[in-house]
Protein backbone atom coordinates (compact mmCIF):
# COMPACT_ATOMS: atom_id res chain seq x y z
CA UNK A 1 0.00 0.00 0.00
CA UNK A 2 1.32 3.42 -0.90
CA UNK A 3 0.59 6.45 1.22
CA UNK A 4 -0.03 9.86 -0.29
CA UNK A 5 2.90 12.21 -0.71
CA UNK A 6 1.78 14.26 2.27
CA UNK A 7 0.84 11.58 4.73
CA UNK A 8 0.51 11.90 8.51
CA UNK A 9 3.80 10.03 8.68
CA UNK A 10 5.89 12.45 6.64
CA UNK A 11 8.27 15.02 8.14
CA UNK A 12 6.34 17.78 6.36
CA UNK A 13 3.20 16.71 8.21
CA UNK A 14 4.90 17.01 11.60
CA UNK A 15 6.23 20.48 10.72
CA UNK A 16 2.75 21.51 9.59
CA UNK A 17 1.15 19.98 12.69
CA UNK A 18 3.57 21.85 14.98
CA UNK A 19 2.90 25.13 13.16
CA UNK A 20 -0.88 24.67 13.28
CA UNK A 21 -0.92 23.87 17.00
CA UNK A 22 0.49 27.31 17.80
CA UNK A 23 -2.25 29.17 15.91
CA UNK A 24 -2.88 31.50 18.87
CA UNK A 25 0.51 33.13 18.37
CA UNK A 26 1.22 35.35 15.39
CA UNK A 27 3.10 33.55 12.65
CA UNK A 28 6.70 34.74 12.43
CA UNK A 29 7.92 32.08 9.99
CA UNK A 30 7.83 32.32 6.23
CA UNK A 31 5.29 29.66 5.26
CA UNK A 32 5.18 30.26 1.51
CA UNK A 33 7.13 27.07 0.77
CA UNK A 34 5.09 24.82 3.08
CA UNK A 35 2.58 22.51 1.44
CA UNK A 36 -0.70 22.42 3.31
CA UNK A 37 -3.12 19.74 2.16
CA UNK A 38 -6.81 20.35 1.73
CA UNK A 39 -9.36 18.72 4.00
CA UNK A 40 -10.10 15.90 1.57
CA UNK A 41 -6.41 15.01 1.27
CA UNK A 42 -6.18 14.82 5.07
CA UNK A 43 -9.26 12.57 5.12
CA UNK A 44 -7.79 10.32 2.45
CA UNK A 45 -4.41 9.92 4.14
CA UNK A 46 -6.10 9.16 7.46
CA UNK A 47 -8.16 6.46 5.78
CA UNK A 48 -5.01 4.99 4.27
CA UNK A 49 -3.34 5.07 7.68
CA UNK A 50 -6.30 3.21 9.18
CA UNK A 51 -5.79 0.38 6.66
CA UNK A 52 -2.24 -0.41 7.77
CA UNK A 53 -1.79 -3.67 9.64
CA UNK A 54 0.07 -4.14 12.95
CA UNK A 55 3.40 -4.97 11.29
CA UNK A 56 3.30 -1.83 9.13
CA UNK A 57 2.38 0.31 12.14
CA UNK A 58 5.29 -1.15 14.09
CA UNK A 59 7.60 -0.26 11.18
CA UNK A 60 6.64 3.39 11.38
CA UNK A 61 6.53 3.50 15.18
CA UNK A 62 2.82 4.01 15.73
CA UNK A 63 0.35 2.11 17.88
CA UNK A 64 -3.20 1.22 16.91
CA UNK A 65 -4.46 3.65 19.59
CA UNK A 66 -2.52 6.54 18.01
CA UNK A 67 -3.90 5.67 14.60
CA UNK A 68 -7.46 5.43 15.91
CA UNK A 69 -7.10 8.84 17.54
CA UNK A 70 -5.84 10.39 14.30
CA UNK A 71 -8.56 8.76 12.19
CA UNK A 72 -11.34 10.01 14.49
CA UNK A 73 -10.35 13.65 13.96
CA UNK A 74 -12.63 15.79 11.84
CA UNK A 75 -11.41 16.04 8.24
CA UNK A 76 -11.06 19.82 8.45
CA UNK A 77 -8.58 19.63 11.36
Amino acid sequence: MRLALFSPLSPAFFRWRAASSTSQKPCTQDTRGVYRPGPWMRWRTRQQLAQLDARQLADIGLTRAQVDREVRQAFWR
